[in-house]
């Protein structure tokens, strides 16, 4: 695991790696089919913890396509800083949506996205 790099949204929490083997033959172990990264985010406790799973054919590919992962299209990543409080406003608002707290939540989450 010393050749994976640190997760871009947490920079700690928890990595498992996973083999996926054909089925023992009486020569050993099965031939690895595949590897599956998990990784689990270290977040505040009052947010979910997220999960980022990469799977490749070996180790080689699942640590390459863990190591280079870029957002999908029309997503970005966004600063962190006060984070916290900025998504526990956009809960709070998200309560009741219907009575005018959509301004809210579009001034915090463009604030977010631009990095405010």
């Amino acid at each position: 695991m010393d050749d994976l790099k640190p997760c871009d949204f947490c920079g700690a929490g928890e990595t498992r790696i996973e083999e996926h083997r054909l089925p023992p033959t009486m020569k050993g172990p099965g031939a690895i089919t595949s590897v599956t990264i998990r990784h689990f985010c270290a977040g505040p406790d009052i947010l979910p913890k997220c999960s980022i799973t990469v799977r490749g054919r070996d180790h080689a590919q699942a640590f390459e396509k863990w190591n280079t992962r870029t957002p999908p299209p029309g997503y970005a990543l966004v600063r962190m800083d006060g984070a916290e409080d900025r998504v526990a406003h956009i809960v709070e608002a998200g309560i009741d949506l219907q009575s005018g707290h959509q301004a809210i939540a579009r001034e915090i989450i463009r604030a977010m996205t631009e990095g405010e």
